[in-house]
């Protein structure tokens, strides 16, 4: 059976109601929001299904219905969100991180009801048909029911073990009812505000049909867009790089994101620290539209470490570049930002590094950065979604060969 890739992100608004529905402390919520944005990239959500048209399931059982309606189709499948879940939980776990390991857990489950939304409108297009409740391996049905579902949908890419766990984690097996007409669901019902829906099998909240109760959930349902306060969807989410390595490569490979920003249409701002010398690269990229180049005022040569004098000068220059770069992201004129060599000034505590921090885990969440230089500190591996590290084989250095205008600067 062939896989289906499935649309599955959350927004700011579903990261909130995490809290309540997982009973964690409102003080953590930018802890998940970071977790989430180191986590989303390994999200790969798909579904393997196969559809029946019978009114019967393959086991001969009675399926789907809901008061006077009966089901006309139904499907099997199987839903994952892939292995880099898992593998992103286990490397928490292994860090002795076990709170981002509970708040992934939190975030697939979310992410999976997400998926189920993407398939629930898959299977509309694909049948005309309309999904009703899921009815769970393991739950609604026996776990020795795996056995013939997955022998029928003949996929390979989740599989499960003699207690019948599935791998990856992040994955569901079920059967889905069809109906003519369009199904309220019973997690659709939790929050319906018709007392009267004739469609209704959870519990109505407004006993008293009290409408302050509706105006308050009415007001806590509208998208945040509404709202003003975020960004259409988690599919615009800015990410943060980092290229580091003793290897030849992070401030091309930056300067090649750059230029690919630029050229749809994104604002880019690239800055470098430590350098002040002009180089070929600046000259092209001040040719280009939409890239904004920000660098030392002045060329104070290599940095010595030991001479107060020279730190001081070096801090001011790169403090100075930190607050051109906080005025653009205040005034949205920055999409994309590149600090190049911006590991040597926090290694070299040349910068102030409580700015530099604040500045990249507290980023709008539309806002991409990119981070180069040797021997990244912890702090930038940890607030990284992707590392990069170029390691030297050979160097034309090592010869004598010294750096050329036009390859190397």
């Amino acid at each position: 059976m062939e896989w289906h890739p499935l649309k599955a992100e959350l927004d700011e608004r579903c990261l909130y109601d995490i809290l309540e529905k997982y009973h964690i402390a409102d003080e953590e919520y930018d802890d998940i929001k970071r977790c989430y944005r180191r986590l989303f990239p390994m999200v790969h959500a798909a579904v393997c299904y196969k559809l029946y048209n019978s009114e019967e399931d393959a086991s001969g059982r009675k399926i789907g219905k809901i008061k006077d309606i009966e089901a006309v189709n139904y499907a099997e499948a199987v839903i994952t969100l892939g292995n880099g879940v898992d593998n992103f939980q286990d490397n928490c776990q292994a860090q002795g991180n076990f709170s981002w390991g509970y708040y992934t857990e939190c975030i697939s489950m979310e992410l999976l009801s997400k998926a189920y939304e993407e398939f629930d409108n898959f299977l509309q297009s694909e049948s005309g048909l309309w999904a009703g409740d899921y009815e769970y391996i393991g739950s609604d049905y026996p776990l020795e029911e795996m056995i013939p579902v997955f022998a029928r949908l003949r996929q390979k890419q989740v599989t499960y073990n003699n207690a019948f766990a599935l791998e990856p984690r992040a994955s569901v097996a079920f059967v889905v009812p069809l109906y003519a007409e369009k199904i309220h669901k019973r997690t659709m019902c939790e929050t319906c505000l018709s007392k009267d829906c004739k469609y209704r099998r959870a519990d109505y909240i407004y006993e008293n049909n009290d409408e302050n109760s509706k105006a308050f959930v009415e007001s806590n349902l509208r998208t945040e867009t509404d709202k003003g306060d975020i960004a259409d969807n988690m599919s615009s989410i800015g990410l943060v790089h980092l290229y580091t390595g003793d290897g030849k490569g992070k401030t091309t490979a930056a300067i090649g994101l750059a230029i690919r920003a630029a050229g749809s249409g994104k604002k880019v701002v690239f800055t470098q620290f430590m350098k002040g010398q002009d180089t070929s690269e600046l000259r092209s990229l001040s040719l280009i539209d939409n890239i904004k180049v920000i660098r030392n005022k002045e060329n104070l040569g290599w940095f010595k470490k030991g001479d107060p004098e020279l730190a001081m000068a070096f801090t001011g220059l790169h403090n100075e570049t930190l607050d051109k770069i906080k005025k653009l992201i205040e005034t949205h004129e920055c999409d994309v930002l590149i600090m190049d060599e911006i590991t040597y000034p926090y290694n070299y505590s040349i910068i102030d590094k409580n700015a530099l921090e604040k500045l990249i885990v507290e980023k709008p969440k539309y806002l991409e950065i990119i981070l180069t230089g040797r021997n990244a500190d912890s702090f930038f591996t940890e607030n990284s979604d992707y590392i990069t590290e170029m390691k030297k084989i050979k160097h034309p250095y090592d010869k004598g060969i010294m750096a050329r205008e036009g390859i190397e600067f």
